[in-house]
């Protein structure tokens, strides 16, 4: 009670404004402004240790006799003690009106508070002044103070559950990865365009030659999954058809088991970027037509290298990468067999890009590696714990409410002024 008189006789004028505000609100909504103030001191009473023995004391002298741990030996806001009980007393009315609390919300605004001193006092390092303490306790974020205390919470959930837990999420994080398999297996099936760029060539070719191969380039190309997930089709096509086409107009086709790797550059989706290329005719990132002539381009960024081993490809010519003159064939030592590219996509967005290419590697039996497909996976599983710890069974939302629920009783027998309560 002393901190209590002490806040009254330094702050007559407050204190008296605060009770005539108090009294204006019903009674089971006014902050009882003596029991808040023991709470106060009992967290500042906690958060110094301060009935810790003196024999304690110098152990830990011994134990910390190192200058990194000053902060930990030295507290000089102890010395601020009065000051810091009537800040720490502010902001538990500032809480206590913003958040609209009641009689029974008395221990949840005190854990508030507990968390605000620790966060503010107990961070704050031997130098800092009082002043910007006290400042830092009234001006604190209140949505930021609300995240600290779920943290808290998940923190101390994990420290009672964490065994059980880390089970149950590898469990769901398992049955998380099979959902998303299947998800991104089902996109390969439904099937999705591509851009196919036009490969440059830096050697000098005549004015025929270049105009040949300028009219026989298709700018587009389709691929999608054949229904027993065995074979890649694919097919070029001039321009985006306004349908997807069926497997049989893909005339492409490539075996999955004859596939060594899949290999890709899938950029941040903020780095496609128009740029201007008076000479770019092989760009069709977005449209179905070629810019010219300072026209914006949209470059692809992405490209998924589908490889495979050299005695399993077929007689024929295999797809040269895009943008190179030669063939890129990744050839390895120690008498390895060789790898060469056999075929290229070029997605049109990021999202196309990460389905494609963890569903390529998932139907190869690998972990998928971009950021969305792993996003995926977590939300999933955070879900399925989720509905796991509130018991939320399958046949519960089917069941119906219980039988007699909502039944109004019957009259007979009864007079008018008597009724039931529902």
């Amino acid at each position: 009670m002393m901190d209590l008189t002490d806040y009254v006789r330094k702050n007559e004028d407050g204190f008296q404004k605060l009770l005539l505000e108090q009294s204006t609100h019903p009674l089971n909504e006014r902050c009882p402004v003596a029991r808040a103030s023991l709470a106060v001191t009992m967290i500042l009473y906690d958060h110094f240790e301060v009935d810790k023995s003196d024999l304690e004391d110098i152990r830990g002298y011994l134990a910390l006799n190192d200058g990194k741990n000053n902060d930990r030996l030295f507290k000089p806001l102890l010395l601020q003690w009065s000051r810091l009980h009537t800040a720490g007393l502010h902001a538990f009315f500032r809480m206590w009106k913003a958040s609209g609390a009641q009689r029974e919300d008395f221990d949840k605004v005190a854990e508030l508070v507990r968390i605000l001193i620790e966060q503010v006092v107990g961070q704050a390092s031997r130098t800092k002044d009082v002043l910007e303490v006290e400042d830092d306790l009234q001006e604190y974020d209140a949505g930021r103070l609300r995240e600290l205390q779920m943290e808290l919470l998940d923190l101390s959930f994990e420290d009672q559950w964490g065994t059980h837990l880390f089970q149950v999420r590898e469990e769901l994080k398992h049955e998380a990865l099979s959902f998303v398999k299947e998800q991104r297996i089902r996109c390969l099936l439904q099937g999705s365009w591509f851009t196919k760029p036009m490969s440059r060539n830096n050697n000098a070719h005549s004015r025929e030659n270049s105009y040949q191969k300028r009219r026989l380039y298709q700018p587009w190309r389709y691929a999608k999954l054949s229904h027993n997930r065995r074979y890649l089709h694919y097919a070029d096509f001039p321009e985006h058809l306004p349908y997807d086409p069926g497997l049989e107009a893909l005339t492409e086709k490539i075996d999955l088991s004859t596939i060594s790797s899949v290999v890709s550059n899938v950029s941040a989706p903020n780095d496609t970027e128009p740029v201007a290329d008076p000479d770019a005719v092989d760009s069709p990132a977005t449209n179905s037509t070629t810019s010219r002539h300072g026209a914006q381009v949209h470059k692809p960024t992405t490209k998924i290298t589908i490889y495979s081993f050299v005695e399993d490809i077929p007689s024929s010519k295999p797809e040269s990468v895009a943008g190179n003159s030669t063939s890129a064939v990744a050839a390895t030592t120690n008498g390895e067999p060789k790898e060469q590219p056999i075929l290229t996509l070029f997605p049109l967005n990021h999202s196309l890009a990460s389905e494609w290419l963890d569903g390529l590697l998932m139907l190869l039996n690998q972990t998928p590696i971009t950021a969305e497909t792993n996003k995926l996976v977590t939300l999933v599983s955070e879900y399925g714990l989720k509905i796991r710890l509130l018991n939320v069974r399958l046949e519960q939302m089917y069941a119906g409410p219980v039988p007699g629920v909502g039944v109004v009783p019957s009259r007979e027998g009864l007079d008018e002024d008597y009724y039931y309560e529902i």
